[in-house]
């Protein structure tokens, strides 16, 4: 949406307030980034690796059962029901 205000309205102003917002983005996405790596560990690390952190990749570069294998591994234990 602030990327369309700077394209329909180009003046100096637009596109100061779209770097501002694209830089806030980047800053937001790292920073889930090391939440996810330090939650979950090698299990996101295998999702970061097959995809594309930007752009969606087309093609994995790792196999599915690979995936499957490292998310099983990681996967939370259920909680145990409480007490009654």
């Amino acid at each position: 949406m602030v990327a369309a205000i700077a394209i329909l309205l180009p003046t100096v102003l637009a596109f100061v307030v779209l770097v501002i917002h694209l830089l806030c983005v980047w800053m937001k996405a790292a920073d889930e980034e090391a939440h996810l790596r330090a939650m979950l560990g090698p299990s996101y690390e295998a999702y970061y690796a097959s995809a594309g952190a930007w752009i969606p990749r087309l093609l994995s570069r790792e196999p599915p059962t690979a995936l499957t294998a490292a998310v099983d591994q990681d996967s939370p234990k259920p909680r145990p029901e409480p007490f009654k």
